[in-house]
């Protein structure tokens, strides 16, 4: 047994916010990739991957201030 703090789970509320920090993110990211006038599947994974990732990331302070509540 070790002595580590439980993990954090995110409550509904937490993780909704997550997932769209996520989807704004890969939205912007295609954006920005249209009007940079790139294309191809590869460069559109990377700018999606990538955009997903940041917009999560961002969103994850405002996402932890819904923890889940032990029943």
């Amino acid at each position: 047994m070790s002595d580590s703090p439980k993990k954090k789970e995110l409550s509904l509320t937490g993780k909704s916010i997550q997932a769209c920090g996520s989807l704004l993110g890969v939205t912007a990211a295609l954006g920005a990739m249209v009007m940079l006038d790139y294309s191809g599947l590869i460069t559109g994974a990377l700018f999606g991957g990538g955009g997903g990732l940041i917009g999560s990331l961002l969103a994850m302070p405002i996402a932890a201030m819904f923890p889940e509540e032990p029943l």
